[in-house]
């Protein structure tokens, strides 16, 4: 098959994507257990977390305090969302990768931001 590219990168975003939408909010401790186990089974990119507003997302707390405790090690990138501008300092301070930010429509960006997408 020429024209076909030679590898892939997978991108583990359940840490982030999958948490932010149950209903049930888990702790930084069990957080920090979903990710190792996540790096255990091989993944190398993950997505660990998402600087949105904790009173409107409260899945994503912690994200600060997950990252940090979170082990570095060669060939692992942890990356994270900081779609919030007002956010940015504590995102930039976590040792871990941007995520490019893609907003997906109208309603989650009003849910997750408390704003439009005009704003």
């Amino acid at each position: 098959m020429s024209g076909v590219l030679g590898h892939i990168q997978v991108v583990e975003v359940g840490p982030r994507d999958g948490l932010q939408n149950e209903a049930v909010v888990l702790g930084t401790a069990d957080k920090r257990e979903l990710v190792l186990g996540t790096i255990a089974a091989g993944a190398r990119r993950i997505e660990v977390t998402s600087f949105v507003n904790p009173a409107v997302v409260p899945q994503m707390a912690g994200g600060e305090e997950l990252l940090a405790s979170l082990p570095r090690e060669p060939g692992l990138k942890l990356h994270r969302t900081d779609p919030e501008r007002s956010r940015r300092t504590a995102s930039d301070r976590c040792r871990s990768r941007r995520s490019q930010f893609r907003r997906a429509g109208h309603r989650l960006v009003r849910h997750t931001q408390s704003r439009s997408l005009d704003a």
